[in-house]
């Protein structure tokens, strides 16, 4: 039974080449392509930009600095580079997802998977038309990629427009001037075409200024190349929606983390319903999402809720296991923490072990969340995985 498992997954040579192809395009936007959050080290050297030290930057006392036209001219080329750096390989890969979809079957992928393991533990031959391969397995994974390029590539657009506008509205800069002018009050204002077009006032220029500021410098990166990820931690924390992992926090993981400590649940146990609670309320989103465009029409209801309860799992699981680990290498709680807070550094170098296991851990698990979105049109690759 095995046998003849391994012998319908690889026989497509083509699929096997192809996605071959997807793969080293997928892996391009990390090694190609500058990583987004070294835009935000500050330039203290020149002067040009450096950290604020509250996020209200409009009154005397802030120290958030705007860059010299000269500055941001140099910034527009290096993001251009990336903008479109980054639509190339969306194109390229979206172009796979597109001609090389796998066959639309009548189950979906979940019941797929329990058939197979139900043949696994109580014996049977497999089934060819479960249709479970690596080729259609990888055409989910990269379809997730697509969708990541699409966010991603959007969310260059708004910084891009951010970057221009704020370029706009810059006086010139002053003969032989390396430094920049401090946001305030007192920010001296111009009168060009871009402010007599929007009808600014001199304190509506100011506070343009100030957001496209923290926009361009200052905000979170919206990915930062999850396809290197190497644990379920990190990637829903340091590489996935960063924009969005504050929410997440504040509506789900503090609340019932505080509530369970004050039912008298002890830290590991309301650490780990707080975790469950931020998954739970994201595939509530997102399910929520899915039903407002197309309703249940497909009866793919609950599919992506339980893509993101696997996840939830997944990640008290993988900690428990890497603390429990530690404690038997004889790491003390406070080795154990200092760990922790490196495993979230970015600029920690994984293993490229760790690397491969998590991905291919999630690979067979993206069919869940990507699956629904199958056949479904819509003007952005987050509602559209190919049409049937």
């Amino acid at each position: 039974m095995v046998q003849d498992f391994l012998d319908h997954t690889f026989n497509d040579c083509g699929a096997v080449f192809t996605d071959s192809f997807a793969w080293t395009v997928y892996l391009c936007s990390g090694f190609l392509l500058p990583r987004d959050h070294t835009r935000y080290h500050p330039i203290t050297s020149t002067g040009q930009i450096t950290p604020p030290v509250s996020l209200d930057s409009y009154d005397t006392t802030s120290q958030l600095l705007l860059p010299t036209k000269s500055f941001l001219a140099k910034f527009i080329v290096k993001r251009l580079h990336i903008y479109f750096g980054k639509w190339l390989l969306y194109a390229s890969l979206g172009t796979f997802v597109e001609n090389f979809q796998p066959k639309t079957y009548e189950k979906f992928y979940i019941y797929r998977v329990l058939e197979v393991l139900r043949n696994v533990i109580f014996g049977g031959d497999y089934k060819e038309d479960l249709g479970i391969t690596f080729h259609e397995l990888f055409w989910y994974y990269a379809c997730s990629g697509v969708l990541y390029f699409s966010m991603n590539y959007m969310y260059e657009s708004l910084l891009l427009n951010s970057t221009f506008l704020l370029y706009a509205l810059l006086p010139a800069d002053q003969k032989n001037s390396t430094t920049s002018t401090t946001i305030n009050k007192n920010t001296p204002t111009i009168n060009n075409t871009t402010s007599k077009l929007l009808r600014l006032s001199p304190e509506q220029q100011i506070k343009i200024r100030g957001w496209c500021t923290h926009m361009i410098f200052y905000s979170p990166t919206f990915f930062s190349n999850p396809e290197f990820s190497h644990s379920p931690r990190d990637l829903w924390t340091n590489r996935w929606h960063q924009c969005f992992k504050e929410q997440f926090k504040q509506l789900a993981f503090h609340p019932t983390r505080k509530l369970t400590i004050r039912f008298g649940g002890g830290k590991k146990l309301s650490w780990a319903i707080g975790v469950i609670s931020s998954f739970l309320l994201s595939g509530l989103m997102h399910e929520y999402v899915l039903y407002a465009f197309k309703g249940n029409e497909d009866k793919a209801a609950g599919h992506q809720f339980l893509f993101f309860v696997v996840q939830a799992v997944l990640f008290v699981t993988w900690e428990m296991v890497e603390r429990a680990a530690m404690i038997r290498g004889g790491k003390s709680e406070n080795d154990q923490k200092e760990e922790a807070s490196h495993d979230d550094s970015r600029e920690k170098k994984p293993s490229w072990i760790k690397i491969i296991i998590w991905n291919m851990i999630l690979i067979c698990t993206v069919p869940l969340f990507i699956e629904p979105y199958r056949g479904r049109t819509h003007c952005t690759m987050h509602f559209y995985c190919g049409t049937q």
